[in-house]
């Protein structure tokens, strides 16, 4: 990884350590990243990165808040723009699903498999960080984004386009349903497959939630 261009002083030099650490750390993990390594991607001196944070934990929850941050405001987003009144559940949770997983927009691609690299590695290294740190990634990221899209599904069940009383859960089983996981003896899915899921993802979330037990976007279809 070549270093990153910076001779800036303050909030942007400690900005370029994070960015740098964030790269470092996604791709080495916590216990095998060093110092060194980040200083050198950030064109900076060791000892400046020790100024900005005393020790490596230091550094690492800031670039677990930096990434989850980044990450919770975009799904925030596109709950947003995709869930938004007057929008009708099948049609927005099917292309809130195909945003979240890469199916739309990719401009947002690659920060994504940064952060999914860095999460990966946080899990492998827990033995060796804080109990809390676990804590700090979910108060910034994922727990925002579940609140906000409860609170749309709870809308819906208020409307009764969705018949539900624990906005959480379903929040939760969305969440397992959407993602694309390949099935025992096959390949990782490729975007056709993905598509395939979400939209199958998306029928089985409606026939449990919906008012008439069928997605609301296929009408009797699966009635025959």
């Amino acid at each position: 990884m070549p270093p990153l261009q910076s001779s800036q002083r303050g909030p942007q030099k400690r900005q370029s350590i994070l960015e740098a650490a964030l790269l470092v750390f996604a791709h080495d993990g916590y216990s095998r990243a060093s110092i060194d390594a980040i200083a050198s991607r950030a064109a900076t001196s060791t000892r400046t990165i020790y100024k900005y944070f005393p020790t490596k934990q230091d550094l690492f929850r800031a670039v677990i808040e930096l990434s989850s941050a980044r990450i919770a405001e975009r799904h925030l987003a596109l709950i947003r723009d995709h869930l938004s009144p007057p929008t009708a559940p099948a049609e927005g949770l099917t292309a809130f699903a195909r945003a979240i997983v890469g199916l739309g927009d990719a401009d947002d691609a690659g920060e994504w498999r940064v952060h999914e690299a860095l999460l990966r590695h946080l899990n492998a290294d827990l033995d060796n960080l804080p109990e809390d740190l676990v804590s700090t990634w979910l108060d910034t990221g994922p727990r925002p984004v579940a609140a906000a899209l409860a609170a749309r599904l709870q809308h819906w069940a208020d409307t009764g386009e969705l018949t539900l009383t624990d906005p959480d859960l379903a929040v939760a089983l969305f969440g397992r349903l959407i993602t694309p996981r390949a099935l025992p003896g096959d390949s990782p899915a490729d975007l056709e497959d993905c598509e395939r899921w979400v939209s199958a993802a998306i029928d089985v979330f409606l026939h449990g939630y919906s008012p008439t037990g069928k997605p609301a976007n296929q009408g009797g279809a699966h009635d025959a």
